[in-house]
């Protein structure tokens, strides 16, 4: 209210006392302006202006304070709901395999280094180590201890600042091929974790410089052993990747050199750089040229009128690998004594289906004869019992018609004797140019409609590598 030429009132805190101060032209009075005396505020520290000005103060930091702390609870509920789920196999699936279709769509024949340093910054970020090709020379003590040659680089043997041995594969030639293998493995193998497949522990991209870090197995591979004596058989890990991943990812490449054996003989499935992500509503993938290695890899994968590729290619890749454990002997030898047993798939074959007792819809493992000691020198039942499971196995596997062939997780039952191994159909298929049977040996179609090129393919797929 106005007074005496000023403008009256109770301050807050002085409200209920009663006391009444006014702002008047010379000054702040109390009751009224014409009492004569000014009161300092100052002295008693009851400046309103400043109470006023501390109250906002407070006001506004408390506020802000809640208001701040609202928006990172807000910022944390969204990144939590939004965060990728994560899976056993530590996938978010479905971004990265559009991204690596997307990026191979394009033509990659000039890619720049530029471009595939923006994927791999976008679609590595939290997984394998980066590191420079310094520290790889320093940890590999400037490349000095080479311990394997391969179709893209040499590997080198290392070790981490923390003792931590390590396999360094370093790419020779930056081709698209290579380039395309580089980004599968980083893609695949680099965000999966699992005690049967080799683990990537980072990888180098450095212009023309690129590498791949492994953990490092100390008994090499597979091939080493392959034709001396058995070991482990890896079926769990490819089981694996068929069937507990948020996506499956077919190798495409099962062959004993691509079998890692660790200081305890346990084996591993390395090398993914021909492993194709498949969404789970995708039942397939088309090839537009033959791959894997010849000897292993499926007919699917090399004549397209055999149909699409899916994880019963894998299959048919590990079906020929046991059967070469089994045989203890590569699977086409064209140097034995006799013809019948040049092709082991085809003299295991007439072993344990030609010779068995006939007449029987349904036969067993057991119901099948004694196998011959020429292909099994072990000692003992259990060894030629595991020879002839074995065996019968890989029959299943390499079964001409994908249909026909057992999923892993049905491969890891029957050799590890959890359910009955029925003796298997007849895996081969005369009528198919270049993929015949006949008197135990493969042949290829004599009909004038085989050209000469089918009949070289023939050879070459059966012979490998």
């Amino acid at each position: 209210m106005e007074k005496d030429g000023g403008r009256c009132g109770y301050l807050n805190e002085e409200r209920e006392s009663g006391e009444e101060f006014c702002f008047c032209k010379d000054g702040i009075h109390r009751n009224n302006c014409s009492d004569g005396i000014i009161v300092n505020f100052e002295a008693s520290g009851k400046d309103p202006q400043t109470k006023l000005g501390s109250t906002r103060r407070i006001i506004a930091l408390v506020v802000g304070g809640v208001g701040l702390t609202i928006l990172l609870l807000c910022s944390c509920y969204i990144y939590y709901k939004r965060r990728p789920e994560m899976k056993p196999c530590c996938f978010t699936t479905k971004d990265d395999h559009q991204a690596l279709e997307g990026y191979f769509e394009k033509d990659s024949r000039n890619k720049e280094p530029a471009s595939i340093e923006t994927f791999l910054h976008n679609y590595t970020l939290g997984r394998p180590t980066r590191f420079s090709y310094k520290q790889l020379k320093k940890y590999t003590n400037n490349f000095s201890n080479k311990i394997g040659q391969g179709g893209f680089g040499s590997v080198y043997k290392g070790q981490l600042p923390n003792s931590f041995t390590i396999a360094v594969k370093v790419l020779d030639v930056a081709t698209e091929k290579s380039v395309a293998q580089f980004l599968n493995e980083v893609l695949t193998i680099g965000r999966i974790h699992h005690n049967h497949l080799v683990r990537l522990l980072g990888y180098c991209f450095e212009q023309s410089r690129r590498a791949l870090i492994y953990e490092y197995m100390v008994n090499g591979s597979l091939n080493k052993y392959i034709h001396q004596k058995k070991h482990g058989i890896n079926t769990k890990g490819i089981a694996y990747l068929h069937e507990e991943c948020q996506i499956k990812i077919l190798h495409l490449d099962i062959k004993p050199h691509n079998i890692l054996l660790d200081d305890k003989f346990r084996p591993k499935v390395a090398d993914f750089g021909l492993a194709v992500l498949l969404n789970r509503d995708n039942s397939h993938v088309s090839l537009t040229h033959g791959a894997g290695t010849p000897g292993y890899a499926p007919p699917e994968m090399w004549w397209m009128k055999c149909g699409p590729v899916t994880e019963k290619s894998d299959v048919y890749s590990f079906g020929m690998l046991v059967l070469e454990m089994a045989g203890m002997r590569k699977n086409f030898e064209p140097d034995v004594s006799k013809s019948s047993e040049m092709y082991f798939p085809g003299w295991v074959f007439s072993h344990h289906v030609m010779n068995a007792s006939s007449g029987e819809e349904s036969r067993d493992m057991d119901s099948r004869p004694v196998v011959d000691s020429k292909w099994h020198p072990c000692e003992g039942k259990e060894e030629k019992d595991m020879a002839m499971r074995m065996e019968l196995v890989g029959l299943w596997c390499i079964q001409f018609e994908p249909s026909k062939r057992p999923s892993m997780r049905k491969v890891v039952d029957m050799l590890e004797k959890n359910v009955i191994i029925e003796i298997p159909s007849v895996p081969f298929d005369p009528r198919f140019p270049g993929y015949g049977w006949k008197n135990n040996v493969p042949i290829a179609s004599q009909s004038e409609s085989t050209s000469s090129s089918e009949i070289a393919v023939s050879s070459e797929y059966l012979h490998g590598r």
